[in-house]
């Protein structure tokens, strides 16, 4: 397990950061407020993660205490995570800008918070490469013309 010291390192690395931690395992009676709003606004981003609503949960509007039936039966008790980073522009391979003002987020489900860190760090790490990816796609396109 990493320490804290290394944790902080490695978002800071990635430029990542946490901007909720939601975990389940800790409202053993009822889905908290978050969550609940989780699945009203970001109903498609939740299905990824915790497959589809059934009939009965969307018929009571993801109604707080059918939410958390079904996730007890779904036996999910983990971590759900918002991670963020910046959307970075490429102005050659190796130079880039970026800042908070706009962002890429992302919601990561898991048993364990340090592998929703890890899942959160690999994901920050994509969204980097395929920035780039993208630049040099329209660099390639450029010359080509």
């Amino acid at each position: 397990m990493q320490n804290h010291v290394e944790v902080a390192e490695r978002c800071y690395e990635e430029s990542l950061r946490i901007g909720k931690i939601i975990y389940l395992a800790a409202n053993p009676d009822q889905v908290n407020d978050d969550l609940a709003e989780l699945f009203e606004d970001y109903e498609d981003t939740l299905e990824e993660i915790f497959g589809k609503a059934p009939n009965w949960v969307v018929e009571e509007n993801y109604d707080k205490e059918t939410l958390h039936e079904w996730l007890m039966q779904k036996e999910k008790f983990g971590f759900l995570v918002h991670f963020e980073t910046p959307v970075r522009k490429y102005f050659s391979e190796t130079s880039c800008s970026f800042g908070w003002g706009y962002y890429s987020m992302k919601w990561i489900y898991s048993e364990s918070l340090e592998d929703a860190i890890e899942q959160g760090i690999s994901w920050a790490k994509q969204q980097t490469k395929e920035a780039k990816q993208q630049f040099l796609n329209q660099k390639q396109e450029e010359e080509a013309s």
